[in-house]
């Protein structure tokens, strides 16, 4: 999860879907759909994309997560987003 992180710190203009596929996050496409066109002309591939780049996104939100926490002083544990609410069990 780090490493997603530290690769996007890097090169922040890399498609999500592209870190996707390093990390074989999602389903990966191959040689033909990655060379088979773009949009219309290729729907398995814009879905496989759309797939990558949403596990890559929610990866990056937990990596954010960590190194706030660090900042904090909290590490291993997540650090609490801005607005997040606590869920409260509530007996009846």
């Amino acid at each position: 999860m780090l490493e997603i992180y530290d690769l996007h710190q890097a090169q922040p203009k890399m498609p999500q879907w592209k870190i996707g596929q390093i990390f074989r996050l999602g389903n990966t496409l191959n040689d033909d759909e990655l060379k088979g066109g773009r949009g219309r002309d290729n729907p398995v591939a814009v879905a496989k994309k759309n797939v990558s780049s949403v596990a890559v996104s929610k990866k990056l939100t937990e990596a954010k997560s960590i190194v706030e926490g660090v900042g904090h002083g909290v590490f291993p544990a997540f650090s609490r987003r801005k607005g997040a609410k606590s869920k409260k069990k509530t007996s009846n």
